[in-house]
């Protein structure tokens, strides 16, 4: 029977030869050579081109408390930090992740080692190895679309390879990289980008290259397109706020004499200046306008 020590299991001979070939076949499956090293999480960062943000992280706290109390099933893959692979943040880390960025996230916030099999990449095989874990872990079109365009703004692959590797038509990676060119305040405004697929991210940017009004409109419906409203939707409802405006706008009128602004009428309501309001005569102007309305519209 285990004992707890710290708040760590101590596992019986059985149970920790169980781990150790779950270790064995985890490693083999992912055709890694190598032993499994204990490392500190410190001493790992990061590749700069994974951008996954925290909205699908999923429970990090959950993750961290099952290996903490249950051991960790299977090891991350690291490599070592050079010029190909460079870490995203922490400059002095020997390691950067290659596959299981949550495992290590889960480790690093309970400040315990990880356990790591250190491999050597080639910058082609990283990347399938990436792609092959967003796949395992259905990563959102938004992360695989910042990933794609952290890829080929590096120059190192084109994107007719990218889209041979990650097994998609040109069209659909262009769909993935349009992320990018969505502005930083539409972002903001959308926050969880999680349900935002490649074809509504390209709508969004086709819609806010048309101006500030409309950005401004993407923006006004920022909490529909975080439930998962679609191109079409986002297109109809950007297009009934435009419309609203234009048909307000359409009735806006403003009267001048000698670029003297004399009133203003919106809608249903007209504004007239103060200095008309404290006129002598403005009784009279109120009994003509009476008469004028009654002309016109009774």
């Amino acid at each position: 029977m285990s004992k707890k020590n710290n708040g760590f299991s101590l596992k019986s001979e059985t149970e920790n030869k169980v781990i150790a070939e779950r270790l064995s076949d985890a490693k083999n499956a992912m055709g890694y050579a190598g032993s499994v090293e204990i490392i500190e999480t410190s001493q790992i960062d990061n590749w700069e081109y994974r951008d996954r943000k925290e909205f699908e992280l999923g429970n990090i706290e959950e993750l961290a408390y099952s290996i903490k109390n249950n051991g960790q099933a299977q090891p991350i893959v690291i490599t070592n930090q050079n010029d190909v692979f460079k870490a995203k943040d922490n400059k002095e880390a020997k390691y950067v992740v290659i596959a299981g960025y949550r495992r290590w996230l889960a480790c690093r916030s309970i400040n315990i080692k990880v356990e790591a099999i250190i491999k050597e990449f080639s910058f082609n095989d990283a990347i399938a190895c990436v792609i092959d874990e967003n796949r395992k872990e259905s990563v959102s079109d938004y992360s695989k679309g910042i990933f794609y365009s952290h890829l080929l703004d590096s120059e190192k692959i084109t994107q007719s390879d990218l889209a041979q590797k990650v097994g998609l038509t040109l069209s659909s990676i262009k769909n993935y990289i349009s992320f990018s060119r969505i502005p930083c305040e539409i972002i903001d405004a959308i926050g969880d980008m999680s349900k935002v697929s490649s074809r509504t991210s390209i709508e969004i940017v086709s819609l806010a290259n048309k101006g500030e009004k409309y950005r401004k409109a993407l923006i006004s419906i920022a909490d529909k397109i975080r439930l998962g409203y679609g191109e079409k939707r986002i297109k109809q409802e950007v297009d009934k706020i435009l419309n609203k405006k234009e048909i307000v706008e359409s009735k806006e009128k403003t009267i001048k004499s000698n670029d003297k602004i004399l009133a203003q009428i919106s809608g249903r309501r007209i504004n007239l200046d103060k200095d008309l309001t404290s006129k002598d005569n403005y009784d009279v102007f109120i009994n003509d306008l009476e008469k004028l309305i009654i002309q016109y519209f009774g």
